[in-house]
């Protein structure tokens, strides 16, 4: 399918997205590159380059490079919109820790269970 040795690293040194060198999983690569053609069509619209040569790049790896080419060559803009929403599971970074606080214990009322008199019941309500 594609191979990283048809990717232009110099232009992109950490790699992002379908390009990352850290994403080994062909199927992933398909999704993102699905994922990433989708958007490309609402944000550029049907008849641009960029979203044939991402739906050629599924199985041909010349287009993986022709395509990267055509994101980086988009206007700022309009490629950090494409980028931000690209499905970011090849970062580099580690995924954030959470913290779980204890649960906090709410000692119980003896009020809690009375009812309060329907107001209907009440004298001079009749």
């Amino acid at each position: 399918m594609c191979n990283m040795a048809d990717i232009d690293a110099s232009r992109t040194p950490a790699g992002y997205g379908p390009w990352s060198p850290a994403l080994s999983d062909a199927t992933e690569r398909k999704a993102q590159l699905r994922s990433m053609a989708a958007l490309a069509l609402v944000y550029l619209g049907p008849d641009h380059r960029l979203v044939t040569e991402l739906r050629a790049a599924e199985v041909d790896a010349t287009a993986l490079a022709r395509a990267q080419r055509l994101v980086e060559e988009l206007p700022a803009l309009v490629r950090r919109k494409l980028l931000s929403r690209t499905n970011p599971t090849t970062s580099n970074s580690p995924p954030p820790t959470v913290t779980m606080m204890p649960a906090r214990v709410v000692p119980a009322r003896e009020h809690l269970g009375t009812i309060a008199p329907n107001r209907a019941t009440k004298e001079g309500n009749k």
